[in-house]
């Protein structure tokens, strides 16, 4: 199914005089189309060419850009447009969009377009491709993909970052944002998942790292780790490594330096657990 779409609209050239149909694009999928992507770069995207005479017309036209790969989603209001019409613009390219996307690949970004005016902040916006996938939206992409409650199980076990306070806040907020913009489909969907996930047994691993991070100072965090010594495995440091790059991303440089000060408590942790394992009688390591 494409998702680049194209309207014809008739001109009449300023030159000859004589009217001509001409293809303007209002949604442009850089996967599907490269060639438009690279009209685009060149600043030719909206200038229809006269056949009679070969006049070029710069035509005012609104242009929806996405690139999946770089999860980018930019919409070029016209020129001389309002504001107004311009959100309700987007919003109408932004539904037909994601209609044609698979429900699996519908990610957070494409909740919300950015919104530039004219071709030339759009080049300049396409160029400036944000960061790669995040741990949060790899999560959410197979939790989208899963169908019955022990698959969602599974992803949960798979991404314990989908169990955590924050990203389930962040999930709800996308949702939201979904049924204001009336994506109800994929509102809906999400929202079922999160409520079987909410209902599955939560991971020992985020337990552990929720405990942690509630935690009023570091003695009762080394508290926290001595008991739960059982809960503490070697995907702790990498999900709270993950949860201090949303944060920091999202411009919470506090919460960032805190999770990234408790994960050095956990990585001091689990080498110190290490070096108790290797030395007990009967590992073929203890020192004499």
């Amino acid at each position: 199914m494409e998702r680049s779409l194209a309207q014809t609209v008739e001109l009449r050239c300023v030159s000859c005089a004589q009217p001509f149909a001409a293809e303007l694009w209002l949604i442009v999928d850089a996967a599907e189309r490269p060639d438009l992507t690279a009209q685009i770069d060149s600043g030719s995207m909206h200038v229809a060419q006269c056949p009679h005479c070969g006049t070029p017309h710069p035509v005012d036209a609104p242009l929806l850009f996405h690139d999946g790969a770089a999860q980018a989603l930019i919409f070029a209001a016209q020129q001389h447009g309002a504001p107004e019409e311009a959100h309700s613009i987007a919003r109408q390219l932004g539904q037909f969009l994601i209609s044609r996307i698979p429900l699996a690949e519908r990610q957070p970004y494409l909740a919300s377009a950015q919104i530039v005016v004219g071709e030339e902040a759009l080049r300049r916006a396409r160029l400036s491709q944000p960061a790669p996938e995040d741990e949060l939206s790899i999560a959410l992409r197979a939790l989208m993909e899963a169908r019955a409650a022990e698959d969602i199980r599974a992803v949960a076990a798979a991404h314990p970052v989908l169990e955590t306070t924050t990203a389930l806040e962040q999930l709800d907020e996308y949702v939201r944002r979904l049924r204001q913009d009336r994506h109800l489909e994929t509102a809906e969907a999400l929202a079922e998942r999160l409520t079987l996930l909410r209902a599955a047994q939560p991971h020992p691993t985020v337990d552990l790292i929720q405990a942690l991070l509630d935690a009023d100072s570091p003695e009762q965090r080394q508290r926290i780790l001595h008991d739960r010594a059982q809960d503490l495995t070697d995907d702790v440091p990498d999900v709270l490594e993950a949860l201090a790059e949303q944060a920091q991303r999202r411009q919470l440089d506090a919460i960032a330096r805190d999770m990234r000060v408790i994960r050095g408590e956990v990585l001091t942790s689990l080498g110190r657990e290490h070096r108790t394992q290797n030395t007990e009688p009967g590992t073929g390591n203890s020192k004499r």
